[in-house]
């Protein structure tokens, strides 16, 4: 069985260790081909980079079908849905860039639903489905309870 991990690795006094946040079941054969060709770009994007090459490749990312310049997780473009048909932006991307904000990167238990509700003025219903959609790309994770969230932008 395939499964879908999001945590964060560190490493003190030498000792390494895993934080995860959420383990889920790989559904779709598509993830681990995605995961394996991401694999394959980002080792091609470091070793050009530590080569001595200063630009960066431009490669687009099928599943996200936004191009991506180099390999940075977490940010606010690398999701699908980042503008509805009008042009504006979208519920998943607004609570994102609220997440990624200093002062709730900053919040070690996160913020709750209900005060991101409050600031962007939007109803509870849809904050929980965007940070369900957020959680299960892993660009947030769950902190204290269910209902708390935090940015993986700054672990």
């Amino acid at each position: 069985m395939y499964v879908r991990v999001h945590g964060m690795l560190k490493s003190i006094q030498g000792n390494k260790s895993l934080n995860v946040f959420s383990i889920r079941p790989v559904m779709d054969f598509n993830e681990i081909v995605h995961h394996f060709l991401e694999c394959m770009y980002v080792h091609l994007y470091h070793t050009r980079l530590q080569g001595g090459s200063v630009t960066q490749p431009q490669v687009t990312n099928p599943t996200m079908s936004t191009p991506l310049k180099g390999y940075q997780t977490g940010t606010s473009n690398q999701f699908p849905g980042q503008f509805n048909d009008d042009g504006t932006k979208s519920i998943s991307q607004m609570v994102l860039n609220y997440l990624n904000q200093p002062a709730c990167l900053a919040s070690e238990a996160g913020v709750h639903c209900n005060i991101i509700s409050q600031h962007l003025k939007i109803p509870v219903d849809r904050i929980r489905e965007a940070l369900e959609f957020l959680a299960n790309e892993g660009f947030v994770y769950s902190t204290t309870d269910d209902y708390c969230f935090k940015s993986t932008a700054n672990a």
